[in-house]
């Protein structure tokens, strides 16, 4: 039980969103959860089962309407299961998102100056990876 717990509190101790400081409204925490601050409060929301947050209307929307990375869960219907680097703009590699029995687990951005490796299946160097996300031949 404490594992779920833990698994559940970790995608969001990561975000540092300070709501004291921030503006009331809609923050996009990623494909599937967004946080609304109100008068210095968060609270974090889930998309319902085959929807995924549009960041254009601030509320959970189908996949077709939203723009990328979150619009990547079309694909996973036919996929294999796997990480997939998100190759057009504007993150250019630079983000993955995660299939799973036809199913979209999430969207995840690599760390600052590294691109997604598909050979190694995670976020790697630049020159490291082969095009189209990195320089290495």
């Amino acid at each position: 039980m404490l594992l779920i717990a833990v698994l559940f509190v970790l995608p969001f101790s990561g975000l540092a969103l300070d709501c004291t400081t921030l503006a009331d409204g809609d923050y996009e925490i990623g494909c599937k959860n967004y946080a609304t601050c109100a008068n210095g409060q968060l609270l974090i929301h889930e998309c319902g089962v085959g929807l995924v947050y549009n960041r254009n209307t601030h509320k959970c929307d189908d996949p077709r309407n939203v723009p990328p990375p979150c619009n990547e869960a079309n694909h996973c219907s036919t996929q294999p299961d796997g990480r997939y680097a998100i190759v057009h703009s504007p993150v250019n590699c630079t983000s993955y998102y995660t299939c799973m029995g036809g199913r979209l687990l999430g969207v995840n951005l690599c760390t600052p100056g590294t691109v997604f490796n598909n050979l190694l299946q995670t976020c790697d160097w630049p020159d490291d990876v082969a095009p189209p996300c990195g320089t290495k031949y």
